[in-house]
């Protein structure tokens, strides 16, 4: 449980919190970069601010603060001029710098204009998204994650859903909490392998986070493969896994390649999330038609929207047909941020735990001006380990033992082999 105050702190974005300092040394998506057309300004609001995106005619991207300097009208009504955002009620001028350059009924000696600082990010575009870096001074590079950059596949890159709900809640939901899968998304069959002790979980904080190890034992007697499943949690809110969709469940074949998974989930507010997921399969050898069919078919993102919002009953209580709708559901119930100074925490909610314990140390890491986990200062390709397979066990030793040795050695070490 967290008191009133402690909640506060983990949940609130908006400028000048603990959170909201936090929040602001990262680089956030904030549009899918297909999605934003030259000369359309656009109106956004992240991390408790409101804000205009715009393309300029060489296709750089400015975000200023949405409200002219002027009078405060709003510049999603601006019109772009080359690479600048003239303000439609007196023609105010600005640069992507937030510089102020005309004053259209201004002397034409004035300098007034030169001591205009308009608000504006930084921003740069990776993997087919918009990235804006709300921090100040000194930004760090993006993080150049493996499936962002790699160039020996194909890449696929969608806007999502704004969430009514607190980002935290939804990261826990997603990166953390592997136990209510069985319950909330399977079946009745699924819910009885934790009685049965068939799955076993394991958590390890790394340099980037915090990441989740799920083994499951074989449910064909005589079978000597265990399925390993690994989560990766990159702080302040990316989510990495890999999925492996099955041709056949029994000889363990691989209908397609594997897909690297990423789902950023940006704060919109201290009570609205957007998500934006990016997938990639290695490989060019793939017909790029059987592709788009195939990611057509896993992409979480093609669900999302299709059950966005949620579809009620007549009484107003969701449905729950789809993975999305359960999600949202469990998210969006318990307000938009949840009252934590109710909830009684069991020992299942380890990765509950330990991801708000590392939030909280990444804010005091910034009260105290160093850098929080997830932060980088290189630009070396990084691998965020995610995985989706099956491992040989061989049937000398019981397959629980085997599994707890597992868990218990990649705890330590992050290693998945067996051993011994």
């Amino acid at each position: 449980m967290l008191q009133h105050e402690e909640n506060r702190v983990l949940t609130s974005v908006g400028p000048g919190t603990p959170c909201g300092k936090y929040m602001r040394r990262f680089w956030h998506p904030v549009a899918v970069s297909d999605e934003l057309k030259a000369e359309e300004p656009v109106r956004i609001r992240i991390l408790g601010e409101d804000l205009v995106m715009f393309r300029g005619s060489s296709g750089e991207i400015g975000i200023l603060g949405l409200h002219c300097s002027h009078r405060c009208a709003s510049l999603e009504f601006g019109k772009v001029e080359e690479n600048d955002l003239r303000c439609s009620y007196h023609g105010w001028l600005y640069d992507r710098q937030g510089h102020c350059l005309e004053q259209p009924t201004e002397p034409e000696d004035s300098t007034f204009k030169d001591r205009i600082t308009h608000k504006a990010y930084p921003v740069q575009e990776a993997a087919g998204l918009v990235f804006t870096y709300m921090g100040g001074d000194d930004p760090p590079p993006i993080p150049r994650y493996e499936a962002m950059f790699r160039e020996d596949g194909h890449r696929y890159v969608y806007s999502m859903y704004t969430n009514p709900a607190n980002f935290l809640q939804i990261v826990e939901n997603g990166s953390c909490d592997a136990f209510h899968v069985p319950f909330l998304h399977g079946s009745k069959v699924d819910r009885y392998i934790y009685r049965e002790g068939r799955e076993m979980h394991w958590f390890r904080e790394t340099d980037y986070g915090l990441a989740s190890l799920t083994l499951r034992k074989p449910v064909k007697e005589g079978d000597t493969t265990v399925y390993a499943h690994i989560t990766s949690s990159v702080m302040p809110h990316l989510t990495k896994i890999t999925l492996r969709p099955l041709r056949n469940m029994e000889g363990h074949e691989y209908a397609m390649p594997p897909i690297e998974l990423m789902v950023w989930h940006t704060p919109v507010d201290d009570y609205n999330t957007t998500a934006f997921e990016l997938l990639f399969i290695p490989g060019k050898d793939y017909d790029k038609a059987q592709l788009d069919k195939y990611i057509d078919g896993v992409a979480m993102t093609k669900d999302y929207k299709k059950s966005w919002p949620p579809k009620r009953d007549e009484r107003g209580r969701y449905l729950l047909e789809s993975v999305p709708e359960q999600d949202a559901a469990m998210v969006v119930s318990q307000g938009p941020v949840s009252p934590r100074h109710n909830e009684h925490l069991a020992t299942s909610d380890i990765g509950v735990i330990m991801v708000r314990k590392v939030l909280k140390e990444g804010i005091d890491n910034v009260a105290g001006n160093r850098d929080p986990k997830g932060v980088v200062r290189h630009d070396d390709i990084i691998q965020i380990p995610s995985t989706d397979e099956w491992i040989e066990v061989g049937a000398e030793r019981e397959v629980g033992a085997i599994m707890k040795d597992i868990g218990e050695r990649w705890v330590t070490t992050g290693d998945l082999t067996v051993k011994g």
